[in-house]
């Protein structure tokens, strides 16, 4: 089964009606494999953070969110 190598984002501000806002993609990185959530008020960067674990490529990736 092939892998699609980006990450759909999604503003779930109201839970029963998110909202599609775009994607998480990085040509360097190939098979996303876990994710992770720092919140604003634990991220060094003060913004929400998404972390991904690429299996191929052997990278972590830090998407920081601007809200």
């Amino acid at each position: 089964m092939p892998v699609l190598d980006l990450g759909r984002v999604r503003n779930w501000t109201s839970v029963p009606a998110p909202r599609f806002v775009g994607w998480m993609h990085s040509d360097d990185d190939f098979a996303p494999e876990g994710v992770d959530f720092i919140p604003a008020e634990k991220s060094p960067s003060g913004r929400p953070i998404v972390v991904v674990s690429y299996e191929d490529s052997g990278t972590v990736v830090l998407w920081d969110i601007d809200l």
